[in-house]
């Protein structure tokens, strides 16, 4: 009797604690609460996930004392009585009913994960406590665990636990990456599987929502919860993790995913428009780490044919160089991998420039924040100027190496060659007949916001195809050009119009408002 009193006692600082936290406690049978008493506890230390982070949940289940079938259990259950436990991640909360004595459970659609533990009549039982299920959630968006109890009338567990289970294998492992996010519509479009996970959801559901039941809910945190009742003791560990490709478990599911996601590139793209493509790809399936990346775009090469030289300029000198760096396990699972190695990365980088982009390592943002508002500022003076100057203002040709690149990276071929070297004195005069005549919006370029591992550039800043004396544009108008520099001078301008990976990141860091113009968000799909 002395577990029976200790979880008792645990239970009604469950019931207290759970209330303030937004938990919904039904009042079960009082014959029943000793054996379906219902326990949550939470880290100790509040960490919030990231929004561009990736973390694995960890499901690990110990039995506690036998279910019945093993051993016989308290008389007081019926034949018909069946206690269960299953624990789902869901973005709603249950709520308690107006009887007070059962919930009303999430809805099939907000259902995440779901790991069935038990269920267990005075007759028989069907056993996951020992359960070892691992998923990944991406992001921070409001997520609960919620541990449920149930009181239901069934002929047996296992008819029970049929019902329970029916359908959730279709799941497929890619689905697993998604738990936790909205996908893309483009991926979710191509996911043919997720639409019918309502029907066995809902299944489940209309299961645990029969007879009796409770559910305490925590928020999703990164830490070890456990969940514990007289059956079973479940720890789940929610943590973030550097990458996809590196972990073990998942990385045949994260290869998958590429595959699903209907990502494809061509032998004859344009190096620099490849890597753009898929970094966009991979952050739309929410993965941010070098090593995805990389790992992804030697997929895909691989698939459109390229290799040796052509795999390498299709990588990129920083993609490269972080498979040149993969364990020797991964390395030896991929055809072709093993070639990248230290040596083949120095090989094809280091006798030229990529792309004749600076051949130096980039200054730290705040060394060049002084020259990139100068070349800003002046280009914004020069774009709104009617008439057009004959000539730009000294201090841009001053801020400017000799010659320069403007590298085109749009899809709209804005150059239609791809790239132009143009004299300093011929810069501003180029982008204005680009049709740019507005410019602002300078931001430091980070991991955080716009990736300066995709070329290293410093500053970023937007150009608005609009009339000069416009007040008003919308997201669609701008583009995104980052600034590289050989030393002190700026060298290079690549311009992108991919708005999710490059332009709306600036919008949203300077509160859609540049350059005296008032930006309109792009509309929601």
């Amino acid at each position: 009797m002395r577990i029976y009193t200790v979880l008792l006692a645990l239970f009604g600082i469950a019931i207290a604690t759970g209330l303030a936290q937004g938990a919904s406690i039904a009042k079960l049978p009082r014959d029943a609460k000793q054996d379906v008493a219902n326990i949550v506890e939470t880290p100790k230390k509040v960490v919030k996930r990231e929004s561009d982070n990736t973390y694995r949940v960890d499901f690990k289940c110990e039995p506690r004392k036998p279910l019945a079938g093993e051993t016989t259990i308290g008389l007081f259950f019926r034949s018909t009585t069946i206690a269960t436990q299953t624990i789902i991640v869901s973005t709603s909360l249950p709520a308690l009913k107006a009887d007070g004595k059962s919930v009303d459970l999430p809805a099939a659609a907000d259902i995440k994960i779901a790991v069935p533990i038990y269920s267990v009549n005075s007759l028989s039982s069907v056993n996951n406590t020992k359960c070892d299920n691992s998923f990944y959630i991406a992001g921070a968006a409001d997520l609960s665990l919620v541990s449920i109890v149930t009181l239901g009338k069934s002929d047996s567990p296992s008819a029970f636990y049929k019902t329970l289970m029916a359908g959730i294998d279709i799941i497929p492992p890619l689905f697993s990456l998604f738990s936790g996010v909205d996908l893309p519509k483009n991926v979710a479009d191509t996911l043919t599987k997720v639409d019918r996970l309502d029907a066995p959801y809902g299944a489940l559901l209309a299961t645990l929502s029969t007879g009796a039941n409770q559910a305490i809910s925590r928020p999703l945190r990164v830490g070890r919860y456990t969940v514990l009742t007289a059956f079973s003791k479940v720890t789940v560990d929610i943590y973030p993790i550097a990458s996809m490709v590196l972990d073990d478990r998942f990385r045949t599911d994260f290869s998958a995913s590429l595959k699903t996601a209907g990502t494809s590139i061509s032998a004859t793209d344009d190096p620099d428009a490849t890597r753009s493509k898929v970094d966009g790809a991979v952050d739309d399936l929410g993965f941010h780490s070098t090593a995805d990346h990389a790992f992804a775009l030697f997929l895909l090469a691989r698939r459109a044919g390229l290799h040796d030289e052509g795999m390498m300029k299709t990588l990129g000198k920083e993609y490269a160089a972080a498979i040149a760096e993969f364990p020797p396990k991964i390395r030896k699972l991929f055809k072709g991998m093993a070639a990248i190695n230290a040596d083949s990365v120095a090989d094809v980088f280091s006798s030229a420039p990529d792309n004749d982009l600076p051949d130096v390592k980039q200054p730290a943002p705040d060394r060049v924040q002084n020259v990139a508002y100068q070349v800003i500022a002046v280009l914004s003076a020069y774009g709104r100027a009617d008439p057009e100057p004959a000539t730009p203002r000294a201090t841009l040709v001053k801020a400017l190496a000799p010659t320069g690149l403007i590298h085109d990276l749009t899809t709209a071929n804005l150059l239609q060659e791809g790239s132009k070297v143009v004299p300093a004195a011929d810069l501003a005069k180029t982008l204005r007949a680009l049709g740019f005549r507005r410019f602002g919006c300078q931001v430091p370029t980070d991991d955080q916001t716009i990736k300066r591992s995709v070329d290293g550039a410093g500053w970023t800043f937007l150009a608005f195809k609009v009339e000069a004396k416009a007040t008003a544009a919308k997201a669609a108008d701008a583009y995104a050009i980052r600034v590289l520099f050989d030393k002190s001078k700026v060298a290079a301008l690549r311009i992108f119009d991919d708005p999710k990976a490059y332009v709306i990141p600036v919008l949203v860091a300077q509160s859609y408002s540049c350059a005296s113009l008032q930006i309109s968000p792009p509309p929601k799909t």
